[in-house]
């Protein structure tokens, strides 16, 4: 077993956990394989606090009869912290190490530590940062993280059977230098975790900019830069981020829009006026010019400019169609009622 230990400049943010950083360990592992039936860990790697600092170590398996060093090693080290945080470690590193515990005899000590998985928490930021992958690398390209090292773990596999064969600096520098930036990269991109301010925009202001027949444009601005631009396109708004702003233009229909009626027994379809009306009016229409109303028919038209909405705000909706109510009718008022742009733009962003 090698041993390799520095002082780690990048200071964890772990505020979002709600956490003390103090009391928690991150890490990650390098394998031999996807399976731990046949495949081996060679390579543990953990930043902590200790000593008033910083510390990343890596403990490395010079040969495959270290494997079982490294993780007691491990265990021994992180054994008094309460938290340990890594990058999809509930569904590959905690098992993995798990199930090569039992192979090798080991007693595991992860139901004595919590476990906070970066990658899940990722997940509820996907849809509105518009992330087509949330592997660790491609966030760490999203939040413009440069590193040094250009291999995934799947290439290091022969590196590291190489190694066991020739014992080369290079070849151990290389998996080294891997897991260490996999480390740093993973301590960098709790960044990403500043867009919480968006749904928790309590210390924001939230505005409707400017208006025209064919467009409404809100802004939101915020106390601190957000970590990377951003923008999402939507069928009816595009959304935009940079610096400490976020603005949202949403398209406005012009023309003719239906209401729908819920209680759509209590009223008659008059089909000549294409509309239905209640049945306390129609008992003066005469009988075939009246039929009982469907959810379907049951509507009147109303021609103006709506507004687009993913929850109507307790306002009347209109659609194209029965169970197609999205639009809400746009009044002169909401446009200087900051308590409206800002329940609207919660809408979009409770959506996203």
């Amino acid at each position: 077993m090698k041993i390799f230990d520095y002082k780690c400049n990048t200071v964890p943010n772990t505020e979002y956990f709600s956490i003390n950083p103090k009391e928690a360990v991150f890490f990650d592992i390098e394998t031999t394989g996807f399976s731990a039936l046949s495949g081996t860990i060679y390579l543990i790697g953990a930043v902590y606090f200790e000593n008033e600092e910083y510390r990343l170590t890596q403990w490395f398996a010079d040969s495959p009869a270290s494997e079982a060093d490294i993780i007691k090693a491990f265990f021994e080290r992180i054994g008094n912290f309460k938290y340990l945080i890594h990058f999809n470690g509930d569904s590959f590193d905690i098992p993995f190490i798990a199930k090569r515990c039992q192979k090798l005899d080991i007693k595991p000590i992860f139901e004595n530590i919590l476990s906070i998985d970066i990658y899940k928490r990722i997940q509820h930021y996907r849809k509105m940062l518009c992330l087509g992958s949330t592997r660790q690398k491609s966030i760490e390209i999203f939040l413009g993280i440069s590193r040094e090292d250009e291999f995934d773990g799947g290439k290091l596999i022969n590196v590291y059977k190489e190694y066991l064969h020739d014992n080369s600096e290079e070849k151990l520098n290389l998996l080294l230098l891997h897991n260490h930036d996999d480390m740093l990269g993973m301590l960098s991109i709790l960044d990403i975790f500043k867009f919480e301010a968006i749904k928790n925009h309590s210390e924001s202001e939230v505005f409707i900019e400017k208006y025209d027949e064919t467009s409404v444009l809100i802004t939101a601005v915020f106390p601190e830069n957000f970590p990377a631009p951003f923008s999402h396109r939507g069928d009816w708004f595009y959304m935009v981020c940079s610096a400490n702003k976020l603005k949202v233009k949403i398209n406005l229909f012009k023309g003719e829009l239906k209401h729908f009626f819920a209680n759509y027994r209590d009223y008659f379809y008059l089909p000549l006026e294409d509309m239905a009306v209640h049945k306390s009016v129609a008992i003066y229409v005469d009988k075939e010019h009246k039929q009982k109303a469907t959810k379907e028919n049951c509507f009147v038209k109303k021609s103006g400019t709506f507004l687009p909405v993913f929850d109507t705000l307790g306002y009347d909706a209109f659609g194209t169609s029965y169970g197609n109510d999205s639009y809400i009718e746009l009044k002169e008022a909401f446009m200087d009622n900051k308590d409206f742009a800002k329940a609207y733009f919660d809408s979009i962003i409770e959506y996203l």
